[in-house]
């Protein structure tokens, strides 16, 4: 009897331990589980940001083009063709690779920087972000050196004054690029005109495809651009001094 109650006990005790030991077993296997979940959720992230911002936005600076005033400079880059691009920061600084500022200039691939100090340099670089709030590595770093201020000149009376002509320039989209829609909103600097116009056409001069009436602003929507990789010929007119016309034009790549 004694024996029997020792058995009894000692394979109550192995039932027991090998109850816990499955327990055990079972814990491990499900952190196994969340621990692996978590690795593969990290690893999608991840590449889904390096598909994401595999190439950085390449920035160009177009001061050469688009300079309103010394204390004033555009620029322009290329956009990020992801669809989940929610925007760009555009970071500035004194010092080369040192941004001390960061200004985000939402959906948009130009922005005018204003009020420059005359004289310093200026060291520019561009980050996109995703509807995530993921920020992409910088693009290429651009520097612009303000001109410097000239002394005030002594005014002398002049019988026949003459005026400079200051047409407007185009600064978005970037000349000689290619369009990425039908649909393109063109943008320009204001010069000292009082007036502009626009034509898109299929040839040098042409308004086949575009012509604008008499605008005093600065941008206007094109809707119907061909979507067939044909060159396309904007012509962007400016009324000057003496009401007289000027154009500048432009080629771009139309969008297959």
């Amino acid at each position: 009897m004694i024996l029997l109650r020792f058995l009894i006990s000692a394979l109550n005790d192995c039932n027991y331990q090998r109850q816990a030991y499955f327990n055990w077993l079972m814990l491990v296997n499900r952190m196994l589980q969340a621990v692996g979940s978590m690795v593969y959720n990290l690893r999608v992230m991840s590449n889904a940001c390096w598909r994401l911002f595999r190439t950085g936005a390449l920035i160009t600076l177009i001061c050469s083009a688009f300079n309103v005033d010394a204390a004033s400079v555009g620029l322009a880059w290329d956009a990020n063709s992801d669809p989940n691009i929610a925007g760009y920061r555009l970071h500035t600084g004194s010092q080369s690779g040192v941004y001390s500022q960061s200004t985000n200039v939402g959906n948009t691939n130009f922005v005018l920087v204003t009020n420059l100090i005359a004289g310093k340099p200026y060291y520019f670089t561009v980050t996109a972000y995703n509807t995530t709030a993921v920020e992409s590595a910088p693009s290429n770093q651009v520097t612009y050196m303000a001109p410097p201020s000239s002394p005030t000149p002594t005014a002398t009376p002049s019988p026949s004054p003459k005026h400079s002509q200051f047409p407007a320039v185009m600064v978005s989209p970037v000349p000689a690029s290619t369009l990425h829609s039908s649909t393109v909103t063109f943008k320009w600097t204001a010069g000292n005109a009082t007036a502009y116009g626009l034509t898109v056409g299929s040839s040098p001069g042409a308004a086949d495809i575009y012509s604008s009436t008499v605008l005093h602003i600065f941008s206007q929507t094109v809707t119907n651009i061909p979507t067939d990789g044909r060159t396309v010929y904007v012509t962007l007119y400016s009324q000057v001094s003496n009401n007289s016309w000027v154009s500048n034009r432009y080629t771009y790549t139309a969008p297959k």
